[in-house]
């Protein structure tokens, strides 16, 4: 087997791993079954592509059964989770606010383009502070105008993405850069305000 083989279903295993521990106990089935399908798939493209397809699931059946009225998911998982959702498009951000992109030589001009996408990587960093202040603090709730510079942003990155999608020649080239920059944050955001909401509801019942 080639060492650039190697390494993917090396890190093809880790992440698979990850998977697993962030199932929850009655899904332990799976996560066996995350790891033994690795081994049979052709390519170390194809099993890095299976893994990073497990932890999405993964972290989206830990947010079905979460009880989050009293965080019951521990708090490096979900600090791992914002991480992962929120990371790239706050890379994004300082990117553009830096007005330089990798692939771009000089300062971006600051155009419809820009500001469209400025506007549409500012939840990056957003979803940090308010994940911050969720995980840390321990105060999930979120005011409104909190809520709308999340969802309003995070709205628009995904619809975009999932044009280019749509409108590009290969699709699956695209899949990449919807993953890190729409689809992760989307998550994010739906979970921090999962998170604000089930807080708002013990309150209100204590």
């Amino acid at each position: 087997m080639r060492p650039e083989s190697s390494l993917g279903r090396l890190a093809a295993h880790r992440l698979a791993a990850h998977a697993g521990r962030v199932l929850p106990q009655h899904r332990s089935e799976w996560a066996r079954a995350m790891q033994s399908e690795i081994d049979h798939l052709p390519s170390s493209g194809a099993a890095l592509r299976w893994a990073l397809g497990c932890v999405f699931a993964s972290y989206i059946e830990r947010m079905h059964v979460m009880n989050l009225g009293n965080l019951r998911i521990s708090r490096w998982v979900l600090s791992l989770e914002m991480l992962m959702c929120f990371f790239w498009l706050t890379w994004m951000f300082g990117a553009l606010v830096s007005r330089g992109v990798y692939g771009f030589s000089g300062p971006l001009p600051i155009d419809r383009w820009y500001l469209m996408m400025l506007f549409g990587t500012v939840v990056g960093p957003i979803g940090l502070i308010v994940a911050f202040k969720s995980i840390v603090l321990n105060r999930p709730s979120m005011s409104w105008f909190t809520l709308a510079a999340l969802c309003l942003p995070a709205a628009w990155t995904f619809i975009a993405f999932l044009g280019q999608i749509l409108s590009a020649r290969y699709p699956v080239e695209a899949l990449g850069g919807f993953v890190l920059f729409a689809l992760l944050p989307a998550l994010g955001v739906a979970h921090l305000v999962h998170l604000a909401r089930s807080r708002a509801n013990v309150a209100a019942a204590a």
